[in-house]
């Protein structure tokens, strides 16, 4: 009897153990699968969590009157998205939110169709928003303190 419940105790042990190598290393040849997205599938994510900011390039930078903080629009071909990146340079108070607006041209005008926004408090650092998707006609703007053109 001791025998069959050391034997099912190791047995388990070691499942348990394999279990476990195969989640902390993402499959068993060791590798980790990174997230990616394109388009649709990118709206709301972290253009850093979905390397959507590795070939991320700014397209609009707006900085307030006293150069303590600006808007960045940035986009990602890869990734077919547009974010906001604001920079605080003070090291003040205070409370504000960076936005990102997607907007798409209908036949009445141009229509607000996403707005991503983050939060921004006490202190110097910079914070973006999550990602809008881009299709052909869109145009985008960043917006913290001051705005960007709307750019497309």
């Amino acid at each position: 009897m001791m025998s069959t419940r050391s034997t099912i105790a190791r047995t388990l042990t070691a499942v348990a153990l394999a279990c476990t190598t195969l989640a902390v290393t993402g499959g068993p040849s060791g590798a980790t699968t990174a997230l990616s997205c394109k388009g649709a599938s990118c709206v709301g994510k972290d253009p850093a969590d979905y390397g959507c900011d590795a070939d991320a390039v700014r397209v609009a930078i707006s900085s307030s009157r006293d150069w303590e903080s600006s808007v960045r629009l940035m986009r990602s071909a890869k990734c077919s998205a547009y974010w906001a990146v604001g920079v605080d340079e003070s090291s003040c108070c205070g409370y504000s939110v960076v936005k990102a607006t997607r907007q798409i041209k209908t036949t009445y005008g141009w229509y607000n169709q996403r707005v991503q926004t983050v939060s921004h408090s006490n202190g110097a650092g910079s914070r973006w928003t999550p990602m809008n998707q881009n299709t052909s006609g869109d145009r985008h703007q960043a917006c913290y303190y001051t705005c960007t053109t709307w750019e497309s």
